[in-house]
């Protein structure tokens, strides 16, 4: 580890708890919007010592798969017809008003997806020998 990046821990670690130590107090006081910015200044120093930690060639790693673009396999047109079938049953569900039309959306296409393969799981449980009487 570079005397840098240590520097730059301690920094962080003692910003962290001067921030910690400052929303006691506000949190005392009773000021629930002065203990959230503090709460939000904590969260800014843990990222930038997160970010600060990621070597440069991980960045280049990174950026280079960026260009690239998604890798397509044989099961992404699989899930991007499952993922436009989820989509649709969810607007229908939403357009009747239906509540929790996400939830129910899921639970539907899980029901469409086990009627539609029932006959390849019957077909298996009747091949193999040990389900046999």
């Amino acid at each position: 580890m570079s005397a840098r990046r240590g520097v730059v821990r301690v920094a962080a670690a003692a910003d962290v708890v001067h921030s910690v130590s400052q929303v006691v107090h506000s949190a005392a006081d009773g000021s629930l919007l002065a203990s959230a910015q503090h709460l939000w200044t904590v969260a800014d120093a843990a990222v930038l010592d997160a970010v600060q930690q990621i070597p440069d060639s991980a960045v280049e790693v990174l950026e280079e798969g960026a260009k690239d673009g998604p890798k397509q396999d044989w099961l992404t047109p699989v899930a991007d017809a499952l993922q436009t079938t989820l989509e649709a049953i969810k607007e229908q569900l939403e357009g009747r008003n239906v509540p929790y039309a996400a939830g129910w959306s899921i639970i539907s296409l899980v029901a469409v997806t086990k009627v539609i393969t029932y006959p390849l799981t019957r077909t298996q449980v009747n091949w193999n020998p040990k389900t046999q009487p």
